[in-house]
């Protein structure tokens, strides 16, 4: 994160105000960042799945099997990709 917040700084932009930042990664320590940044996961567990899935099919069935498979990723929202709720300003 602190690349994306020192350009948007460079540019006098401020994250999450200004631009939304998401981040393809595996790497956790995106969610301890300043602010925590929205991941899309890579899904490594199902992205297996799928893979041996393909494969027996593949072997199973010697042609006719549909090769693409699509894993769709979870983004957990965090801090990066929230915008602050504008404050509602009193009258006295």
């Amino acid at each position: 994160m602190d690349v994306a917040e020192h350009a948007g700084r460079d540019h006098g932009l401020r994250v999450p105000r200004d631009p939304l930042v998401v981040c393809v990664s595996a790497d956790p320590d995106y969610a301890t960042a300043g602010p925590p940044v929205t991941m899309l996961g890579l899904c490594p567990e199902r992205v297996g799945t799928e893979a041996v899935g393909l494969l027996i099919a593949v072997i199973n069935s010697r042609g006719g099997v549909d090769r693409h498979r699509l894993v769709q990723p979870v983004p957990p929202p965090r801090r990066s990709t929230r915008r602050p709720v504008p404050r509602r300003r009193t009258t006295p």
